[in-house]
């Protein structure tokens, strides 16, 4: 079984974390794509992989009237493997 993820921040006008100041910061969209593999004759699940991307862009005023600007990408997989040890 394999399900698409999307994930949105919810980004109030207001920060609701610690910022320096002067720097805004924008969370985008959280996509990724999840994989189940279950033994249907024993009743449980076998492994899960997900593997997740989201962009982030960060921008600071600069003395000069300018701003410095970033943008980048975060990249996760994650892979948990249920092993019989018997």
């Amino acid at each position: 079984m394999s399900a698409k993820v999307t994930s949105a921040a919810n980004q109030p006008n207001q920060p609701t974390h610690a910022e320096p100041p002067g720097v805004t910061a924008h969370m985008r969209e959280m996509t990724g794509l999840t994989e189940l593999s279950f033994d249907i004759a024993r009743g449980r699940l076998l492994k899960l992989s997900t593997e997740t991307s989201q962009s982030i862009s960060m921008s600071l005023p600069l003395s000069t009237g300018a701003a410095r600007s970033t943008e980048m990408v975060i990249k996760g997989t994650m892979t948990l493997e249920v092993l019989d040890r018997r």
